[in-house]
Order: C-alpha cells, then sequence, then structure tokens
C-alpha cells in the first residue's frame, strides 16, 4: 500500500514539474526539470502498472485499504476525546427524550461509573475528572429545566466562571456514583449550581462543588430572562458557604485588579 501511495505522489509531483517551462532567470532548474520531462514517460507507465495491479488483485486492496481505514479510525478515537462527545450525546437525547421537565429550582441528578479512564495514579478518581462530569450533569439539568432550548433560540452560549470543589472522600474504581444539581442562587450576571457526588448505596456525599455559570451573549438582565422563563420562581436566601465563596471571588478581583 505505501509502494501504491509513493508511486501515485511522485506522478503528480512530476507532472506539476513538467507544467512550468525554464525561463532565462532559471537555468539553474534548466537541467532538474528537463531531467523529469525525460523520465516523465515512465513515472507514467509505473502509473498505468499500479491501476492494472490493483484490477487485478482487488481482493487484497480492498483488505489493505480496510486495514488503513481501521488505523485511521483508531488515531482519531485516541487523539480526540470521542467518548466525551458520544456520552453527551447520548446524554442529550436521554434527557430530551425519556426525562421528565422540572423546575429550575428541583434538583436533577444523573448516574456514571469509575472507569479506568478516570483513575489517577493512586487508583482512585483523578481530581480533574469530577469537574469534567459536571459537564454532562449540567446539560442534563439544562434541557430539563427547558433552559437549553429557550438559550439555543436566543442564541444564547454559557461558560463556567468559577468553581469550588471540596473533596471529602475518594471515589474508587467501578463505584457507581449520582450527581444531583441544583440552582441556588443567581444575580443580574450568574447562576450558581450547587453539584453534589453522591454514593447512591449510602448516600454519602463524597463532593460539593459550586459552580458559577455565565451566560454569553445575553441582551438584558438575567433576573429577568429567568423570570420570562418561570414566572412564579423563589429562590432560597443565600447560603453561609455559598456567601464565604462568593466574597472570596471579590477579594481575589480586587487583588489582582490592583495588580494590572
Amino acid at each position: 500500500m505505501n509502494r501504491l501511495v509513493v508511486r501515485f505522489v511522485s506522478h503528480f509531483f512530476f507532472k506539476i514539474i513538467s507544467l512550468y517551462p525554464p525561463t532565462v532567470n532559471e537555468s539553474s532548474c534548466f537541467a532538474f526539470r528537463s531531467f523529469f520531462y525525460k523520465y516523465n514517460i515512465i513515472f507514467s507507465v509505473i502509473l498505468i502498472v499500479s491501476i492494472i495491479e490493483i484490477l487485478l488483485k482487488p481482493k487484497l486492496y480492498i483488505k489493505m485499504f480496510n486495514l488503513f481505514l481501521v488505523t485511521i479510525l483508531f488515531s482519531i478515537y485516541f487523539i480526540f476525546d470521542f467518548n466525551y462527545f458520544l456520552r453527551m450525546f447520548f446524554t442529550f437525547i436521554w434527557a430530551k427524550c425519556f426525562k421528565s421537565k422540572v423546575k429550575l429550582i428541583d434538583e436533577t441528578s444523573i448516574y456514571g461509573i469509575c472507569t479506568t479512564q478516570d483513575l489517577d495514579y493512586a487508583l482512585h478518581m483523578n481530581n480533574a475528572r469530577y469537574l469534567r462530569e459536571l459537564d454532562f450533569a449540567r446539560l442534563d439539568n439544562f434541557i430539563r429545566t427547558n433552559m437549553f432550548d429557550r438559550m439555543t433560540r436566543m442564541g444564547i452560549t454559557t461558560v463556567v466562571s468559577g468553581s469550588c470543589t471540596r473533596y471529602r472522600r475518594t471515589v474508587p474504581f467501578l463505584m457507581v456514583y449520582k450527581i444531583v444539581m441544583k440552582l441556588i442562587h443567581l444575580d443580574e450576571k450568574h447562576l450558581y449550581y450547587e453539584c453534589k457526588l453522591i454514593n447512591p448505596r449510602n448516600n454519602f456525599i463524597h463532593t460539593v462543588i459550586f459552580t458559577k455559570i455565565t451566560p454569553i451573549g445575553l441582551k438584558l438582565p438575567l433576573t429577568e430572562f429567568i423570570k420570562e422563563l418561570e414566572p412564579d420562581i423563589h429562590l432560597p436566601e443565600i447560603t453561609k458557604d455559598l456567601k464565604c465563596w462568593l466574597e472570596s471571588m471579590e477579594y481575589s478581583s480586587q487583588i489582582l485588579r490592583k495588580k494590572n
């Protein structure tokens, strides 16, 4: 297969060379191109022989092509995070078609399992994987609360502009867990969610994560957007731990402004 590719590439290269006749200022290249003018017929014959070889042995080259295709697919699988996008697709379909709609302040949940791809050198879930799992929980929450459809129609996207994670206990290999997500606060620009990673066997909370979600492209105050989406919404009072986190972010922002 490699020999065949080289033949095709070589023929194509020499054809391109032959399109450009030498000029007065290109005397140094004249001999180079004259060489390919002379042997152009040889490469044409090689190309014809390669095509005849494919026609005579189609099964062999079909197998070689299939092997080449499988190699390309495996390369794509390992280079790109294919599992992430595949799971995101199934999360979207499952939430859209098989789960019921809920209110904005209701809890939503998804399930997962700690696989070999989630482990770190200590053989429990890598700390970075917790935030990755929240992507699926957030998509599930946005779809079931109708926020996804509304934002999509208005051309709004969202980014995670802050998070605070408390790891209470590790997640071991092959442990099934549940991620519970709930909207607990909002202001003019941001949505604040509390996410919990729970062991469904004993309901122990392994991890608690606060996330700040910022809509991008919203042309009205976020509070008005939420009121239009759900007019009778009543958010609970801000909790003390969330308030402390917001104060710490504000203090950090003030320090960074002074430095800049």
